[in-house]
């Protein structure tokens, strides 16, 4: 993380790990927006860059500059555990092979049965997929 500019209650940033990741950007906006002290945030995802607008007289620039990171590195962090097949807070997500069961069931329902009912069926099917056996 390094700093392009600064004048009191603005500061750019630039972060190379945030480069063509929107979400990483937006994790990483979220949790800037939500910070006591900042007015304004605008992550550029195709630079890098991230410029913040925010009250010198609530939040003091080393610890603005040090949330960065540390909002930086967790959004890295949540990323590869979703990549991985984790949530953020670490239970499993739905694997692939289950993911392609309900594509191919869907795809299967809207070209195989005719109008409503290539819509309705694959209704049909998760329903009875999530009820207990």
């Amino acid at each position: 993380m390094s700093t392009i500019s600064y004048i009191p209650g603005r500061v750019r940033l630039e972060n190379d790990e945030l480069i063509n990741q929107p979400r990483r950007c937006q994790l990483v906006a979220q949790r800037l927006n939500a910070l006591g002290g900042v007015t304004d945030v605008e992550v550029n995802q195709r630079t890098g860059r991230i410029l913040i607008h925010f009250d010198e007289s609530m939040i003091e620039r080393d610890l603005l500059l040090a949330k960065v990171t540390e909002f930086a590195n967790a959004a890295e962090t949540a990323e590869k555990s979703e990549v991985a097949g984790l949530t953020v807070d670490g239970s499993p997500v739905t694997n692939k092979k289950q993911r392609l069961s309900h594509l191919a069931i869907d795809l299967a329902g809207h070209v195989l049965l005719p109008g409503p009912l290539g819509v309705l069926f694959p209704f049909a099917v998760n329903a009875f997929r999530k009820s207990p056996a």
